[in-house]
């Protein structure tokens, strides 16, 4: 979900008869973090809260204490979620010099996301790197939390980068120049600055995956050997009175098949990350002398 209209999603899944709601934001960082109100555990409804984070995005797990399907859950969602709009980069990398055509070196240039108002408060930092220099990172200052505040930083932190800011129709954008010409002074941007002023707000969505709650209700079963045995009649027999639910079990958002697609693809070597793709890449051994 683009970071300008953030957004999160909310899904049911079952494990051995327990139901629990996972809602997952879509904006990363800090400005997607979310926050559990007490009064959900205090409640005392028969339903755990907790929030768990994993990379740049926490997650708000409710799970419901009773298993089976007497302790499904119905959620209706009130929520509003805000966000800031984060300021991501764009670069042109520099080109060097060519006798051939008589060309000369052009400079690296790179600008962030340009944004209605040149006076909205920013936060956060902008990491920039020169060719193969040093990655310096630089916050929005406090004293001047604007897109002319932020350029005067990068400019004066004298690292090789010169920083204005660019008005046109269309808005107001930071745009930076390296001071090297040609490929050596290319820049390398990274951005998690936020337009603090310009928010958006997105109503918490609710979607269950599936009734079923484990693969032994479809009539499948895993025998000692690790073969995989199927009881057609009692997968019949729920298809014709569940067929949704056994389409979300296999099919569903976060739903069985989908994890186990998930796990199948990352211990294989369809992931770059994956447990046989990483065993099958040879590692780098050096030479006896």
């Amino acid at each position: 979900m683009a970071h300008s209209g953030i957004g999160f999603t909310a899904n049911v899944t079952t494990t051995n008869g327990v139901d629990t709601l996972t809602l997952t934001s879509g904006t990363t960082g800090t400005a997607g973090t979310l926050t559990v109100a007490p009064g959900i555990v205090a409640s005392g409804i028969g339903v755990t809260a907790t929030v768990v984070t994993n990379g740049t995005k926490s997650t708000l797990l409710l799970q419901s204490g009773t298993a089976g399907s007497t302790g499904a859950l119905t959620v209706n969602s009130g929520i509003v979620a805000t966000s800031d709009t984060l300021l991501s980069p764009s670069v042109t990398a520099g080109t060097d010099a060519d006798s051939s055509t008589g060309a000369s070196a052009v400079a690296s240039t790179a600008t962030l996301t340009s944004i209605a108002n040149v006076g909205d408060t920013l936060t956060g930092s902008i990491s920039i790197q020169v060719g193969g220099g040093a990655a310096h990172s630089i916050k929005v200052p406090p004293s001047d939390s604007t897109l002319s505040g932020l350029a005067g930083a990068i400019t004066a932190a004298g690292i090789g980068v010169s920083a204005s800011v660019v008005t046109n129709s269309k808005g107001s954008y930071l745009s930076l120049t390296s001071a090297t010409a040609g490929s050596n002074g290319s820049l390398k941007v990274t951005s998690s600055v936020l337009d603090a002023t310009n928010s958006s707000n997105a109503t918490l969505s609710y979607t269950s995956s599936s009734d079923q709650s484990a693969i032994g209700n479809l009539g499948i079963s895993v025998n000692n050997d690790g073969s995989i045995a199927l009881d057609a009649t009692s997968l019949d027999s729920l298809l014709n009175s569940d067929y949704s639910g056994v389409v979300g079990f296999f099919q569903g958002a976060n739903g069985w098949g989908q994890n186990f697609s998930n796990t199948l693809t990352y211990a294989g070597t369809s992931a770059a990350t994956g447990v046989l793709s990483l065993v099958s890449t040879p590692t780098a051994t050096s030479n006896p002398r």
